[in-house]
Formats: structure tokens, C-alpha cells, sequence
């Protein structure tokens, strides 16, 4: 695939490659639409990059709300999106990060069309915050621990990010603590939590 081509480097779809429908009849007077900015996300049936997000899309869908995601495309040369995810390759392997501007160019362009009729924009990811920030849309900033890192680097652009944010969510609360030091609005703790069978006794 050309590297001329950034807009290639990432997708975006109203159904997702582990065979869930993205599209719900809407529930009551629920009438909403999502885009979800990621940089992990499924890629087949059984893969477990971004599988917890996956999953909380699945639950927002459930509740009758149209969601709409926008994810790397699967590119295995670039290596810069899954596997260890964007840090942890461009760490192994810093030349990477030549391509890194070819997919977050790519990224705004398909975030930019998921995001024309959306009431929201959900980004996981601090760097994706940014690019939420430039659509034009209220949005949701999701950390996950990398961000920290990334905030300590370029604190200026992270504490813009999340004062504009409309609300930052974090995984854990060393995490809100830092985004309420950098200026974060309303900040909110919710974990991934794990599905536990249901054949799985308490004595597990």
C-alpha cells in the first residue's frame, strides 16, 4: 500500500469484523450518534486488541445509540498501530515514527467524516483528544496510562485538550489525579472491569 495514501492507513464502519451490528432500532426518545476515535480496536473475530473497547461500544449500542468507530487500518508493514500498541512500537522501533504523521493525517480524515453527523465524540487516547479537539463536536477523553507519559511531554497541548474536553474519563484514579492536575474539567473513574462466565462459581 502506498505511503502517499494516508487516508488509507485507518477505517472507520458502522459494523465491526467480530460480527456486531452497529445499527439499533433506538429505544424511546433515544436518538443519538457516537463517534469512537481508537487506535485499537478488533480486527477479526477473537482478536483482543482493543477489546475492552469493543465491549463498552457493544453496551452503548445496546442502550439504542448509533456508534461509529474509527480505528487504524490493519497495515502489518507500517507497524505502528496494535501489537504492542503506538507506544510500545515506536519504542522498539523509533524510525516508525516517520509514519506516525501519515496515520494520524489519515485518522483525522475518517474521524472527520464519522464525526459530521455525530453528537459526540468519544476519543481513547490522550493524542486522539487532539484530534477530536479540531472537529467541531463536544467530546469525551478516555486515558488508559500511556497518557501520563505523553502529558508529561507535551503538557501544554495535553492541558488543552482536556479543559475543552466535555468530560475526561480515566481508568484508574492515579490517572484521574494526574488530568485533574493538568486542568481536566469533570473527570470520572470508570475501570474496564472483566466478564466472569456465568458456569464460574464464587469459589473461583
Amino acid at each position: 500500500m502506498p505511503i502517499w495514501r494516508p487516508w488509507r492507513l485507518c477505517r472507520r464502519g458502522r459494523s465491526n469484523p467480530i460480527g456486531h451490528a452497529a445499527r439499533f432500532e433506538h429505544v424511546g426518545s433515544v436518538s443519538m450518534k457516537v463517534a469512537v476515535l481508537t487506535s485499537s480496536y478488533p480486527r477479526t473475530r477473537g482478536d483482543t486488541a482493543g477489546r475492552f473497547v469493543a465491549d463498552a461500544v457493544e453496551h452503548v449500542r445496546e442502550r439504542g445509540i448509533e456508534v461509529e468507530v474509527v480505528s487504524p487500518a490493519t497495515v502489518r508493514h507500517y507497524g505502528i498501530a496494535y501489537g504492542s500498541g503506538v507506544v510500545g512500537n515506536l519504542r522498539r522501533n523509533p524510525a516508525r515514527a516517520l509514519l506516525l504523521p501519515l496515520m494520524l493525517g489519515g485518522f483525522r480524515q475518517a474521524a472527520r467524516r464519522a464525526a459530521r453527523d455525530a453528537d459526540l465524540v468519544h476519543a481513547h487516547w490522550l493524542p486522539l483528544g487532539g484530534i477530536a479537539m479540531t472537529l467541531g463536536r463536544p467530546f469525551v477523553v478516555q486515558l488508559w496510562g500511556t497518557d501520563v507519559e505523553l502529558a508529561r511531554r507535551a503538557p501544554k497541548l495535553a492541558r488543552q485538550i482536556l479543559r475543552r474536553a466535555r468530560m475526561t474519563v480515566c481508568a484508574s484514579n492515579s490517572l484521574a489525579d494526574a488530568a485533574k492536575d493538568l486542568g481536566a474539567g469533570e473527570v470520572r473513574v470508570i475501570g474496564s472491569g472483566v466478564d466472569v462466565p456465568a458456569d464460574v462459581g464464587p469459589e473461583a
